[in-house]
């Protein structure tokens, strides 16, 4: 089985989408349904942007994207807090670099990347 998409019950579809496009750089076809926002990427994983009451949790549900190298991961942080997002957590060990922040609507978003030759320390 390959894991195909994941749905997000928001408030505002649109402004979620517009998170995840603009500040995360998430590339993808979009497609709007009744109840909200369906988004395509090209590696066919669908990120669903649900109409309804966010259900974020208390941060140990979250969900991840994936970098290369740590470097990646240290760059996305410093782009994460220029554009305000509230960090929840940061590790940066030898072999692995995670970031966790709350999107706009509460939900706990990991980047996380393992630590290549090359990297700084």
């Amino acid at each position: 089985m390959k894991f195909s998409h994941l749905a997000l019950p928001v408030p505002d579809a649109q402004r979620a989408w517009a998170f995840y496009r603009d500040v995360l750089e998430v590339k993808g076809e979009e497609r709007e349904v009744e109840d909200g926002l369906l988004v395509t990427t090209s590696d066919g994983f669908v990120l669903a942007f649900i109409e309804g009451e966010p259900t974020p949790g208390d941060g140990r549900l979250h969900f991840g994207f994936s970098r290369e190298t740590g470097d990646e991961v240290r760059e996305v942080r410093a782009h994460l807090q220029e554009h305000g997002a509230r960090e929840a957590d940061w590790i940066d060990m030898d072999g692995f670099v995670s970031m966790k922040f709350h999107d706009p609507d509460g939900y706990v978003v990991e980047v996380f990347g393992n630590r290549r030759e090359g990297d700084r320390q």
